[in-house]
């Protein structure tokens, strides 16, 4: 019991789409290989960004603990310290950020040459 029928052999259907080739127009094949081509492009899309998932350690966050017994000059000398590493970071983040903004503002202002 074949389950295909009798000229479905591999050759007689590569000398069936020979034909069907031939008798059709060059614009008609030429739009149908576009609209093969869209199909199998976005396939390779999904294909090339499939991202292979990468264990990580799970980030701990440690909690800083206080002595309940603290005086008011402990604290505000506490305060201090942490004011003055957080506004070297804040600096540091600025600074990375202006340089990320640098290219599109080098961009902005030849569109503005431009006219646009």
């Amino acid at each position: 019991m074949s389950f295909l029928p009798r000229p479905a052999r591999p050759a007689a259907a590569l000398r069936d789409f020979r034909a069907f080739l031939r008798t059709r127009s060059p614009h008609k094949i030429g739009f149908a290989a576009v609209a093969l081509g869209i199909p199998i492009l976005f396939m390779g899309l999904f294909y090339v960004d499939e991202v292979e998932e990468v264990y990580r350690l799970p980030e701990i966050t440690w909690i800083k603990t206080y002595d309940p017994g603290r005086t008011d000059a402990a604290i505000k000398a506490q305060q201090k310290i942490d004011t003055a590493a957080r506004k070297v970071r804040e600096e540091e983040e600025r600074i990375i950020l202006e340089k990320r903004r640098a290219p599109f503002k080098k961009i902005d202002k030849k569109l503005d040459e431009l006219g646009l």
